[in-house]
């Protein structure tokens, strides 16, 4: 998971912002169980309610006008409520990014704003993000590479992007398959290739005892 990935850049006593992603719920989960001693910031209403079952979190809910789409508050009141906070790590989800152009996007420009003064106000700061959203596109702008840390993603990335990241100073921190995990996968590509060889097999068969019958056929 990316999330543990994460989780691995953060220490007792950090002050920790977390913006409205998936992928930071997750995120927030992993805090717990490693029982992090933290401040975590947020707006976000799925990880405030992670974090009722922990009392080694110290959680602090930013509030504003609440929007659906993110199930989070947005809004002047949430940056007002941002403004004296100093975060020494914060982490983003991003909706697309384009390694050409530098640039980094989300949909909702008021996610856009509140993510764009996290970043501004953190000492370190980290995207959290699926290798293909590199290939799509969002309509808000809210960074560039030069403005982040590092990216969280899966192994995969191709070279190309790896030496673009590079030519910005981003570090690159790749998700890779646990043991367990590998062990897994070759087992289902095992259990898939038998399939598929048995599905050869059995077409071969068929059109094996086709021609037959043809050729009796053309006999008689």
């Amino acid at each position: 998971m990316i999330a543990k990935k994460a989780a691995e850049l953060i220490h007792d006593g950090d002050m920790i912002f977390l913006d409205t992603s998936t992928t930071n719920i997750e995120l927030a989960r992993e805090i717990i169980e490693r029982r992090l001693e933290v401040t975590v910031v947020s707006c976000m209403l799925d990880i405030a309610e992670v974090f009722t079952a922990t009392k080694d979190v110290k959680f602090i809910l930013l509030g504003g006008e609440f929007n659906r789409s993110q199930n989070g508050f947005l809004g002047e009141l949430v940056l007002q409520m941002m403004e004296n906070f100093r975060f020494d790590i914060s982490f983003m989800g991003v909706v697309g990014a384009d390694i050409y152009d530098n640039v980094i996007m989300t949909y909702v420009p008021e996610d856009g704003i509140m993510k764009h003064n996290a970043v501004k106000k953190s000492s370190k700061c980290y995207l959290m993000m699926e290798s293909h959203k590199f290939d799509f596109k969002a309509n808000y702008v809210y960074a560039t590479f030069d403005d982040v840390d590092g990216v969280i993603c899966e192994d995969g990335l191709s070279k190309e992007i790896q030496d673009k990241l590079e030519t910005y100073q981003t570090k690159i921190i790749l998700r890779t398959m646990g043991a367990k995990n590998c062990f897994l996968f070759f087992a289902l590509f095992l259990v898939n290739f038998k399939k598929k060889q048995k599905n050869i097999l059995n077409n071969n068969k068929e059109q094996y005892i086709i021609i037959k019958n043809d050729n009796k056929s053309e006999k008689q």
